[in-house]
């Protein structure tokens, strides 16, 4: 039966492995693998996390790559034990030529490349479009291309754009935004009754389209309208958390 017997020989001297079993199934657990997928699993080490894919997932096949060839002797006898379950491939996972290798140890895969933002305006463009390409017809003739997700980076600024209330910022937004092609100073009044007023003290165009308008005209507007006398009282109700209120003895 396997166990792995090569800790004491190498754990904390080139590397760290997991070695608690307990929190090994509680990976595989969260992981919540599909019944019949196929793993590959990088670097499995001493075998703790792929003993656990092994005993407490439905998975049809895991491949586990792993480089260090004394490891892969250890995990032969797990590999043993699976029922075919498991294939360990000593193999470098740092070289490109390895994903080519891997490929024939899998079933048909559906490819979907990843491509920078002008390869795929290229790719999308229909036809009239400027960057319609050749090889947006010749993929025409023999696929169909579609978009499945769109890969983006979210970077948190040190100095947020918006300096007012988010509560009041989020209610302008939402209101103008009703009418995307009306002019800003035409939506003014939609904030309440006499808000074009506040025109007198924006500092921007007033007469581009409301999808024009940045994040900074919005926070200008936002912090303006707050500041309103007569701003309506029901934009707190629904936006503001309703108060708890002390029971009176």
């Amino acid at each position: 039966m396997w166990s792995p017997t090569v800790i004491k020989r190498v754990m904390g001297k080139q590397r760290i492995s997991l070695n608690n079993m307990k929190v090994a199934i509680e990976a595989v657990k969260t992981l919540k693998v599909p019944n019949d997928a196929t793993i590959v699993e990088i670097s499995p080490g001493v075998g703790f996390l792929t003993h656990a894919l092994l005993n407490h997932t439905n998975a049809r096949k895991i491949i586990a790559l792993e480089n260090d060839k004394r490891y892969v002797n250890e995990l032969s006898t797990l590999v043993k034990e699976s029922d075919g379950r498991l294939e360990i491939l000593n193999i470098d996972i740092y070289k490109w030529d390895t994903y080519d290798h891997i490929k024939t140890h899998l079933t048909h895969i559906q490819i979907h490349p990843w491509e920078e933002e002008k390869a795929a305006e290229k790719l999308l463009a229909k036809e009239g479009e400027l960057q319609r390409h050749k090889l947006k017809i010749e993929l025409e003739a023999i696929a169909d291309v579609e978009i499945q997700c769109a890969l983006f980076g979210v970077t948190p600024l040190v100095e947020p754009k918006l300096q007012g209330s988010w509560h009041t910022f989020e209610f302008v937004i939402k209101t103008l935004m009703s009418r995307k092609n009306a002019k800003v100073i035409e939506m003014l009044s939609t904030l309440g009754a006499g808000a074009n007023t506040l025109a007198k003290d924006l500092s921007f165009d007033l007469n581009i389209p409301v999808r024009n308008m940045t994040a900074e005209n919005y926070s200008e507007l936002s912090i303006i309208f707050d500041k309103w006398p007569f701003k309506p009282d029901y934009i707190d109700d629904i936006y503001l958390p309703p108060q708890k209120h002390r029971k009176r003895w």
